[in-house]
């Protein structure tokens, strides 16, 4: 039996000339076409800005946790280099603010869950490191734990990549933003590099 959001989805692309942009929607899943495609109708969404934005999602919620084995010891995971080209005024911002929500609603409970322990570590702290029993008590720092980032120093990059082993993401609104921001506080550091080496799936280590 022929599936009917499968047809459904063939004919709106066809009705609304999907086809003649090359863009391969055919690609996704039936739900995540009717999703993009609902997003277009509804919300006047670009389709191709917001595919693109859905594929970025999704590796940005994959990360790490998985790797597929091309031949031996070469193995890839999802890493994704993506920009949005466009003149002002076609739709970029606001497909990736909505298709990014269900990630930084999950950020936003990792904050809260942060400032909690952080809580917890500063009133240990300021009774010192002994309980009510007298027995010494070992106080480790809470480290913060996020997915995306939007603004920060290739440093702060790392430290927070370090402790959020699955994998994080760049979300810059404008392009010319990361390049600015390259250099901002160390005219020496190599963040272009390092995304290089990164895409390519080798560690990173920065000993200074």
């Amino acid at each position: 039996m022929f599936d009917t959001i499968h047809l459904t989805n063939m004919l709106r692309s066809e009705v609304e000339g999907i086809p003649e942009t090359g863009l391969p929607l055919d690609a996704f899943p039936d739900k995540i076409q009717e999703i993009i495609l609902n997003l277009s109708r509804y919300e006047n969404f670009n389709v191709e800005y917001t595919a693109s934005i859905v594929l970025s999602a999704v590796a940005t919620a994959i990360g790490n946790s998985c790797h597929i084995r091309i031949k031996g010891e070469w193995k890839i995971c999802p890493s994704l280099y993506m920009m949005l080209v466009g003149r002002p005024g076609l739709g970029k911002t606001p497909p990736l603010g909505f298709i990014y929500k269900p990630i930084n609603e999950y950020d936003d409970r990792l904050h809260e869950k942060y400032n909690e322990e952080y809580d917890e570590y500063e009133r240990a702290m300021s009774v010192g490191k002994h309980g009510s029993d007298g027995e010494e008590q070992l106080l480790k720092k809470p480290n913060f734990v996020t997915t995306v980032i939007y603004d920060s120093t290739p440093e702060a990059m790392m430290n927070i990549h370090q402790h959020n082993q699955r994998g994080i993401t760049l979300v810059v609104d404008e392009i010319l933003a990361l390049f600015n921001s390259v250099k901002r506080y160390n005219s020496k550091n190599n963040l272009i590099e390092d995304l290089l080496t990164a895409y390519s799936g080798q560690p990173l280590k920065i000993i200074r």
